[in-house]
């Protein structure tokens, strides 16, 4: 699957953490892969708590661009406050943890119903398998920042 090869690809970046360009990102790339794991762990616990039968589709324009695309344009929108990183999670052991719950909390998803959902605060609901696609292309988005301030 393609969100696990890129929580794969996000470790592999754990020895760079601290580094940061500002001209790329405010943010290290520490900051990068806690917030594109913490996205992943509260996107998946959410659609587990949530009701199947309570999910009703609606037309979203945004959602199919950024969707179809695979493109979130930098910059154009801030991390919600629960899913900054704070200090305690750039410790070794918070990023071994939050590897873990990520991981875990995706193949509880699989396993979910497919009416199961998220609600995106510019998407609106997202069943199951687009959340799922919503995640590989936020952590793609991510991933693209890392590897140019890797560069």
């Amino acid at each position: 699957m393609k969100l696990l090869k890129a929580i794969d690809e996000l470790e592999s970046y754990i020895n760079k953490e601290n580094l940061s360009k500002v001209e790329i990102s405010n943010s290290t790339i520490g900051w990068q892969i806690v917030h594109a794991l913490k996205v992943i762990y509260g996107v998946t616990r959410t659609i587990a708590k949530s009701d199947p039968k309570e999910y009703k589709w609606k037309f979203n324009l945004t959602r199919t661009a950024i969707l179809t695309t695979g493109k979130i344009p930098r910059g154009k929108a801030k991390a919600p406050k629960a899913v900054r990183p704070l200090e305690e999670d750039m410790t070794a052991e918070a990023f071994t943890n939050l590897f873990q719950k990520a991981r875990k909390s995706i193949d509880d998803t699989l396993n979910s119903e497919p009416k199961a959902h998220f609600e995106h605060p510019y998407f609106g609901l997202l069943k199951r398998d687009t959340a799922l696609r919503f995640l590989e292309v936020h952590t793609e988005h991510h991933l693209k920042i890392i590897r140019d301030i890797a560069k």
